[in-house]
Parts: C-alpha cells; sequence; structure tokens
C-alpha cells in the first residue's frame, strides 16, 4: 500500500506548461499551448526544454518567479519536485479564435508583448481553474485563486505576452520560436 502526502505548495499549481526556450523559464497559458511550445523548443530534439505539462506550480523568492511540474499529492518518498524549478522570464498566453480577432486588426500573425494586468484578464481561464474536488475556497475559487497568483508574480520583471489563433500549433510553435530567438538574446 501506497502512503501520499499532499504538496505544502497545492494552492501554486496552475494549469499551464512550463517549458524553456533558449535557457528562459515560459509559464504558458491558454490554447493548443503544449503541441505548439513542443513545436518552439523542438521537444523530440531535446525533452529537458519540457518541464511541466498541466500543472504548473509556481513559487516567488524575492523579485523572481520559479516553475516546476508538481502535483497535488505525492508518494511518501518521492523527492520533492520543487528540487527541479527554473525562473521563469516570459509568461505567454496562447489565444482562442475569437480573442485573436477581438485583438488583432491585422491578418499577419503577430506576437504581442501585452500589460501584466491584460495579460491576468487574458488568462483567467488557466489561472482559476482547479481539477480540486475538495471545499477549500482558495483552491476552487476562481477570483481567490487569481488573488494567489498575482501574490506569487506581481511586482516581477516577468514580461508578458499574447500568441494569436493559428490553424496549425506547428505554424504557432514556429512563429512563438522565431519571435523569441530573435528577441530573447
Amino acid at each position: 500500500m501506497l502512503d501520499f502526502i499532499k504538496s505544502s505548495r497545492e494552492e501554486n499549481i496552475y494549469y499551464g506548461d512550463i517549458f524553456k526556450l533558449d535557457g528562459k523559464g515560459f509559464l504558458v497559458f491558454g490554447s493548443g499551448k503544449t503541441q505548439a511550445m513542443r513545436e518552439a523548443v523542438n521537444e523530440s530534439a531535446n525533452p529537458e526544454n519540457e518541464i511541466a505539462l498541466d500543472m504548473a506550480c509556481i513559487t516567488k523568492e524575492n523579485d523572481k518567479v520559479f516553475g516546476h511540474f508538481e502535483m497535488p499529492i505525492r508518494g511518501k518518498g518521492i523527492e520533492d519536485p520543487i528540487k527541479n524549478k527554473i525562473q521563469i522570464h516570459y509568461f505567454i498566453n496562447m489565444l482562442q479564435e475569437k480573442s485573436t480577432k477581438e485583438i488583432f486588426k491585422t491578418s499577419t500573425p503577430a506576437i504581442v508583448e501585452v500589460e501584466y494586468n491584460d495579460f491576468i484578464h487574458l488568462s483567467g481561464f488557466n489561472i482559476g481553474f482547479s481539477t480540486d474536488m475538495l471545499e477549500n475556497p482558495l483552491k476552487t475559487n476562481p477570483k481567490l485563486r487569481v488573488e494567489k497568483f498575482k501574490q506569487l508574480t506581481e511586482g516581477t520583471l516577468i514580461k508578458c505576452y499574447a500568441i494569436p489563433w493559428m490553424n496549425s500549433e506547428i505554424e504557432k510553435g514556429q512563429l512563438v520560436r522565431n519571435y523569441f530567438y530573435e528577441n530573447i538574446n
């Protein structure tokens, strides 16, 4: 029989992915996030660039945000996953088709930097979402989850971006890779 322990950071786990591109950490929310980012980081060539899928745990140290994969519970004797944390440098929201049409007035796919509060608004579903069926309001109330996210990320130097909807996650991934390789060095 396996014994389990609860994560001490279960309120910090969000429905997002964490990837590393050219040594920089990305917290990714939105539509088609996993497939597009796998293409962007060329995951098949270097699987170490895929840090967390759907269970992105966020922590803050001083003015820096870190992320790693963590589930709300783990088996006793399993090492604390925070040892695999990476610094997050960028927040990305991959928009749905409707949001793309509202935000982008051009038909040319482009990545745009957005203000922190706009990113929070665009990412409301991912930040507010919880699979936890327990009655802990902080884990199941979307407004409280947004407040916790702000507590963990506000006042940091993380840049926020909106990625337009595209018909192909491959094309979206290539757009992300090209944009950030050109702009992060």
